[in-house]
């Protein structure tokens, strides 16, 4: 379950991002589409940048770290992008830019907390599997939800990160009940290492 839950909150803020930066960029920035249509892409490029190391450093660091790397990059980026915002000092790269660390924090984690979802009983991986997927498609329409009954024109921008921030939060708070519980059911594997 903490590799789901880690799983839907990560995509959960990928999908407010979705719902709510239109709003954002048309009432706080006054861009045009074309530009709304790059800015949109920085978080995906962060997603793609955050699978390639995932890829790379996750057999050497281990599903749990990545997760946790994941999880406070998104986090840290958010909250830089906030207090931009509540100090009048945020441009329009500069908040796609805390966006695009949520993209590059859901690199780092979702692969490995899928990778740990099938893997925790691999007799039940198909189970697993469909059970992480209905919360990340549920978990998502939520948030999406949620996200557009709090966003107004006047409150889009602080709003729409402190919603992201919400939902990589709890997908940190996950990826540290998964830690936690790695470390109590392997006490002796960990003193081995040690």
């Amino acid at each position: 379950m903490g590799y789901a839950l880690c799983m839907t909150f990560s995509r959960g803020a990928f999908f407010i991002f979705i719902g709510g930066a239109s709003l954002v960029a048309v009432s706080t920035f006054r861009i045009s589409t074309a530009e709304l249509g790059f800015y949109m892409g920085t978080i995906t490029v962060g997603f793609v940048l955050g699978s390639f190391l995932c890829g790379r450093f996750s057999e050497l660091y281990g599903l749990t770290t990545m997760m946790l790397m994941g999880g406070l990059v998104a986090c840290v980026g958010l909250v830089l992008g906030i207090l931009l915002c509540f100090y009048d000092a945020v441009n329009l790269p500069m908040y796609f830019g805390a966006c695009a660390c949520v993209g590059l924090g859901n690199g780092l984690a979702i692969p490995s907390s899928n990778a740990g979802v099938v893997s925790v009983r691999s007799e039940l991986a198909g189970s697993a599997s469909g059970l992480s997927a209905a919360l990340t498609v549920g978990g998502g329409a939520l948030l999406t939800a949620i996200t557009g009954a709090v966003l107004t024109e006047a409150n889009a921008a602080p709003t729409l990160l402190a919603m992201m921030l919400l939902s990589s939060g709890m997908a940190l708070l996950a990826t540290l009940y998964v830690m936690r519980l790695d470390v109590q059911e392997n006490p002796l594997e960990r003193e081995l290492d040690a």
